[in-house]
């Protein structure tokens, strides 16, 4: 695929060149079923293609690439004619797509009286991950917990160099604690949410100068849990869910206003809805669409292992409907959900690898803290020599290992998982070596450097302070005898964020600022807050903003 793509185009990428990709899709063709979607995924947990792309970069690095599962484009860019039309049908609000942002978006535009049809591209809604980002919300009010919103906005204009619209994250500050307050009334006890917040309470974690913010809300039941909920609610307030539908056009009157969307019904008919206040775009990322990423995207960024996707149908669409009625896209490079924990054993993630054990790259050099947030780590990860390294471990077994260091202590969800449980994952990628030597030779990590590097891990662990990175030490063991066990990591990809530039109110905006009347883009489809790379060290933020702002829209919507 990197074979067609010259080094300038790939540079340039951008609004431009993804418009003119987005010009050139002339079908739509019914999507799969969410149910197909989910079979392709699992059997490689999570979404990768067979197909690998190599490229030599003119540093001279080589780069595997993963590409993850195709999807069929359903925007259609030729003016769809009134005679293909079979029929026409009339609503308040049309919301496009079922993952979180259109479930929230259609919820609360039911909630708050107005008629909604929702399509859905897939055969069932699409939904993944653990929780809300919900730091004003009453849960940790009554729990005690609180956080300094000027210190979270700093550290998030940081994480993007400034390069996102401050006035976004200020409203979602403002508006955060009632919508996810509302959310939690809508799922009533249906649900059983726990907080994100540290074992003994804690509210943040901080290792080598970067602040982790332990704010989300969690459900026991899972998001697929609470997406079952939200959509049974919606459902006892007369909702219209529509899936294998999905939205191919947007429809605007003679002034310019978006006043709805044409769909391909299951039947593969056209359908043309009428929307007189809106259309809310939910349609999420584009992962499922490798040209697009090769345009928008960094190339290291798509330097990868595997591809954790909630389907195989996130395509752009929305995207490139908003495009094609003069919506602005965020700037190249555009960038996704990256993460540590990819086995490049198996081209799936692990949730054993997110956990933060020491790392060295092939030379068997530690370089980084392994302990920071894990978009850091993932960027860490992908500027090795082959955009790889490895975790390496010893003692008598993995269960031992485990159980005797404190994984329990950090937020990523291997964190509730028992020895056992984390050692089973770990096992059927683990490279065994009884000596040093033995595991170099099978993993191709330099055996004299990586005997230096141990020896020192294990000096630090006895002094119970990281003197070279400011890690960890709990997280390191003893490694002056084997067995040693090595498993080789590359990036773990979930989903696209950037998208649509947007003002507070989720109004998309053309090139002179400006919103276009009618349309809405909420969740990865939108843009604005985020740059360089998605800050996880924020939990849950982008299922966070789907909840804030789908219940900012939709109370607009009902006020208008």
């Amino acid at each position: 695929m990197f074979e067609k793509i010259s080094r300038r185009s790939f540079l340039v990428g951008g609004t431009a060149l993804t418009m003119g990709a987005a010009l050139g899709v002339v079908g739509c063709a019914p999507a799969g079923t969410n149910e197909e979607a989910k079979a392709s995924s699992a059997a490689i947990d999570g979404g990768g293609a067979e197909t690998k792309g190599m490229q030599t970069l003119n540093a001279g690095a080589e780069l595997n690439f993963f590409e993850p599962v195709p999807g069929t484009v359903a925007f259609v860019s030729e003016k769809i004619k009134d005679e293909d039309v079979a029929s026409t049908e009339d609503c308040d609000v049309v919301v496009c797509g079922l993952g979180l942002a259109g479930i929230a978006t259609m919820l609360a535009a039911t909630s708050f009286g107005l008629k909604v049809i929702a399509l859905e591209k897939t055969g069932s809604y699409n939904v993944r991950g653990t929780g809300i980002g919900a730091p004003d919300c009453r849960l940790f009010k009554e729990a005690g917990a609180s956080w300094d919103e000027e210190e979270i906005l700093n550290d998030m204009m940081k994480a993007s160099s400034y390069r996102c619209n401050a006035d976004i994250w200020k409203s979602w500050f403002a508006n955060n604690g009632e919508a996810v307050d509302w959310l939690l009334d809508q799922v009533g006890d249906k649900l059983t949410p726990y907080l994100g917040l540290g074992p003994n309470g804690e509210t943040t974690s901080e290792f080598a100068g970067v602040v982790t913010y332990r704010e989300d809300v969690r459900f026991e039941e899972g998001m697929d849990g609470f997406a079952e909920v939200a959509i049974e609610v919606a459902n006892s307030k007369n909702v219209d869910i529509r899936y294998n539908t999905p939205a191919c056009q947007i429809v605007q009157d003679d002034s310019g206003k978006v006043v709805g969307v044409i769909a391909r019904d299951e039947q593969g008919s056209y359908v043309k809805i009428n929307a007189s206040k809106g259309v809310v775009l939910c349609t999420g990322g584009y992962e499922n669409n490798w040209d697009m990423m090769c345009e928008n995207m960094r190339r290291e960024d798509l330097c990868v292992a595997a591809w954790r996707l909630p389907n195989t149908e996130n395509t752009g669409d929305g995207h490139m409907m908003g495009m094609s009625v003069g919506g602005l896209m965020d700037p190249y490079p555009h960038i996704m959900m990256r993460d540590p924990g990819a086995s490049v054993a198996s081209n799936a993630g692990n949730k054993g690898l997110t956990l933060p054990f020491p790392r060295v790259n092939e030379s068997g050099l530690r370089y980084v803290n392994e302990s920071i947030a894990p978009h850091f780590l993932a960027n860490s990860i992908q500027h090795q020599t082959g955009g790889h390294d490895f975790m390496v471990l010893a003692g008598p077994d993995l269960e031992t290992i485990i159980d005797r260091c404190s994984y329990r202590n950090y937020a990523m969800s291997a964190a509730r998982m028992s020895p056992k449980e984390v050692a089973d994952l770990l096992e059927p990628i683990a490279v065994r070596g009884e000596t040093v030597e033995e595991l170099c030779e099978a993993t191709g990590i330099d055996a004299e450097n990586l005997k230096k590097t141990l020896a020192r891990l294990t000096e630090l662990h006895e002094k119970g302070v990281d003197e070279d990175w400011g890690g960890d030490t709990e997280m390191f063991m003893d490694y002056s005898s084997g067995p040693y066990f090595a498993f080789e990591e590359s990036g773990s990809c979930l989903v696209t964020v950037s998208g649509l530039r947007v003002t507070v109110d989720s109004e998309v905006i053309d090139k002179t600022g400006m919103p276009i009347p009618g349309l809405y883009a909420v969740g990865n489809c939108s843009g604005e807050m985020f740059s360089d790379t998605y800050p996880h060290d924020l939990q849950a933020i982008s299922h966070s903003r789907c909840v804030v702002f789908g219940y900012v829209v939709a109370k607009k919507l009902s006020q208008q």
